[in-house]
């Protein structure tokens, strides 16, 4: 009995899987063929049945399947190529899908779902369209959580690589539910050159905020990671007030007090990753010690402002504290 019960699941799950890959083909396929009617400037659809013109023109980017799935999701969970994958997910794009919108069940968005598939091309395309590296699904799982548990060492070393050019320094230090961070888990699951390659760009992220903050002359008692962060973000606020202040070209981020954004739908920064996610380095915090309009540091009451930066001890769990 148990066997003529495990039979008749697998068969569910068969055809389930068969009906996304039917609604998930059928809609793609209606673009193509919309794209195909709009290079020829041919936009009427008169000459169409009723069902397929009502295809073209009431196109649904946030339409999903019986499951909670989005398009994006269903190219990176069904189809098998590649290079498929990455040209069904520009084609998405195009046509106003969110490449960041999660399943409706767990949550998982495309980049999490590409990393539990130890998938490196889809991974390495929805990294480079910016997509949100800092989301979390049910179980407060990241990306880089399931690169690392998974123990795909190259991407893991992507996702670092632009965390650290975002100075994103929560996501080293989230928790999952179980309380594990990246690091954690993946030395927890014997994946140890993912486990050493995050300690290695941790430490390494926290030595470079220790020689900026050596460069503005502040003491060494700014010890921690959420110390770091708030200076960080105070950094860039500065900066962005020189910018406009000076009035010589855009601030640094794209506009005003925030940090570099891109809109979710139809955005040109899809196109220039770098550009958006630029780590602001030694030169500017020297340049920003030399601007006039702001106020010298002064000493007061026999406290001295500056002197050596001394590093903190790295402890066994590898944080300092």
């Amino acid at each position: 009995m148990p066997v003529a019960i495990q039979l008749c699941q697998s068969q569910r799950q068969q055809l389930a899987v068969m009906e996304c890959e039917r609604w998930m083909n059928a809609r793609i396929d209606a673009l193509r063929m919309r794209s195909v009617f709009d290079q020829q400037n041919d936009t009427s659809y008169k000459n169409l049945p009723q069902k397929l013109e009502k295809r073209f023109v009431n196109f649904d980017p946030s339409e999903r399947n019986f499951r909670g799935e989005t398009l994006i999701i269903c190219v990176v969970r069904y189809v098998s190529d590649r290079a498929l994958q990455v040209r069904y997910i520009n084609l998405l794009i195009r046509n106003g899908c969110d490449p960041n919108e999660p399943d409706t069940r767990n949550l998982r968005t495309p980049l999490m779902l590409a990393c539990i598939a130890r998938n490196e091309a889809v991974s390495q395309h929805l990294i480079h369209l910016n997509v949100d590296l800092t989301a979390a699904d049910k179980l407060g799982n990241t990306a880089l959580m399931y690169a690392a548990l998974y123990g795909h060492s190259g991407i893991t070393s992507l996702l670092v690589n632009q965390l650290t050019r975002r100075w994103s320094f929560d996501v080293f230090r989230a928790t999952n539910c179980m309380g594990y961070t990246a690091e954690a888990l993946a030395r927890k699951n014997g994946r140890y050159d993912c486990s050493l390659l995050l300690k290695r760009e941790r430490l390494h992220m926290l030595q470079r905020m220790h020689r900026q903050l050596a460069l503005i002359n502040l003491s060494a008692s700014l010890k921690g990671w959420s110390n770091y962060q708030t200076i960080y973000k105070a950094k860039q606020a500065f900066l962005n007030c020189r910018s406009k202040a000076n009035g010589g070209g855009k601030p640094h981020g794209g506009g005003g007090m925030t940090f570099p954004r891109i809109s979710r739908r139809n955005s040109a920064g899809y196109q220039d990753p770098t550009r958006l996610s630029r780590s602001i380095g030694e030169d500017d915090f020297q340049n920003l010690m030399q601007v006039p309009h702001l106020p010298p540091l002064k000493s007061r009451g026999g406290r001295t402002i500056g002197g050596s930066v001394e590093f903190p001890p790295i402890y066994a769990d590898g944080f300092s504290h």
